[in-house]
């Protein structure tokens, strides 16, 4: 099993994408991509496509990663990945992998649909080797304000004081 690592980003999306999972980036690395001003993130959060293909896939990467559900053991719990219906059904999954830690987000705040809701307005990104897709700038202040989270909206007013710092400088 894992320990907690400390956090590879590009290798972790690097190997998601190595893996065909097909995924949108959220988060706190979404929006560190985007140069918004955050602070350093401690994981990863994606919204992987919730198609029976897909889902096979991502379980074979989580295979590939020795991905383990986060719990208070040090190493986290394996879970079984095959049938995916055993993970699957949740909105989302905390996990330990090789490259840090990763969070499988289902349903992102402010979606209905997941994967497919944010899908039309995120952009292709470049990092590392890879490409991947990733939210927009207005979705993710779309999803820090639909949380409602302290910490969220503490990130939203330091994006919202560096805008207006940029307009009247």
């Amino acid at each position: 099993m894992n320990e907690v690592r400390r956090l590879d980003d590009v290798g972790l999306l690097n190997a998601l994408v190595n893996h065909s999972v097909e995924f949108i980036l959220i988060g706190g690395t979404a929006a560190q991509l985007l140069n918004l001003p955050v602070p350093a993130t401690v994981d990863v959060d994606i919204t992987p496509l919730r198609t029976a293909k897909n889902l096979k896939r991502l379980a074979e990467f989580f295979d590939a990663v020795h991905a383990a559900l986060m719990t208070s053991e040090d190493a986290g719990t394996w879970f079984p990945r095959i049938p995916v219906e055993n993970w699957s059904q949740y909105s989302t999954l905390h996990l330990l992998t090789d490259f840090g830690l990763l969070d499988i987000v289902l349903e992102p705040a402010g979606t209905q649909n997941g994967y497919m809701d944010l899908l039309e307005s995120s952009i292709n990104q470049e990092l590392g080797n890879s490409k991947i897709r990733c939210i927009s700038e207005e979705q993710w202040v779309e999803m820090k304000t639909s949380t409602g989270r302290e910490k969220d909206l503490e990130h939203l007013g330091m994006y919202f004081s560096q805008r207006a710092k940029k307009k009247n400088p």
